[in-house]
């Protein structure tokens, strides 16, 4: 599990993250809103998936929960913090993304696929890898 960031460090952290995009914006002459995934979503007929965790202070699950459109499909995961979505360090969170992504039903503990995910100190399971 990773560490939690303190408040102090993870208010720095948003800040700097902010100054960057704000430069990407600048350099790329793209407007915030020439990004409005939203919208996107909103007129899209595809299916979208997008997964979100409570825990994720960079990308507010409450954000996606809040758009309703037939086409969007929502996955929550419970406390997982965004380096941990990102870097799917979750066992589900990898299922479902290669579930949807492969078009069918996997198994968690199919590792021809999935691999093997585990705690650095869990020696048995390091083993099996």
């Amino acid at each position: 599990m990773l560490q939690s960031l303190p408040t102090k460090s993870l208010a720095h952290n948003l800040e700097t993250i902010e100054k960057a995009v704000d430069i990407v914006h600048r350099k790329s002459q793209i407007q915030p809103n020439d990004l409005n995934l939203r919208r996107g979503i909103e007129v899209n007929t595809i299916t979208t998936n997008v997964y979100v965790s409570s825990g994720d202070a960079i990308t507010p699950s409450s954000y996606w929960e809040s758009i309703v459109a037939d086409n969007l499909k929502v996955q929550t995961y419970d406390n997982l913090k965004h380096l941990e979505m990102v870097m799917l360090f979750n066992k589900r969170l990898m299922r479902d993304i290669a579930s949807d992504l492969l078009g069918k039903e996997l198994d968690e503990t199919d590792t021809k696929i999935l691999g093997v995910l585990c705690n650095a100190k869990d020696t048995s399971c390091l083993e099996k890898a």
